[in-house]
């Protein structure tokens, strides 16, 4: 039951603070765009697999300053901002 408590919680606050569709979508275009600008010529493998850790990379960085943005913010949240699913 605590588990299904956690999840739910999770993907709440996934859904309203951390959309990961949507920045997936919108750093994968940035990726994308910087790629073409800075390119060369290379194999169609080795582009996949540096676009692939570019986004992996911009997603993993995104989430790291979220996360620091919610522990900084942990006190005023749960004085003021009771119904967010983190508290």
């Amino acid at each position: 039951m605590a588990k299904n408590k956690f999840l739910s919680r999770f993907l709440i606050y996934q859904g309203e603070r951390f959309p990961l569709l949507v920045l997936s979508l919108t750093t994968l275009a940035v990726v994308l765009s910087s790629y073409a600008i800075a390119s060369t010529l290379t194999t169609i493998l080795n582009v996949q697999l540096k676009i692939f850790f570019a986004v992996v990379a911009a997603m993993a960085y995104l989430f790291h300053i979220r996360a620091i943005d919610e522990y900084r913010d942990l006190n005023h949240d749960t004085h003021y901002h009771q119904s967010r699913p983190i508290q």
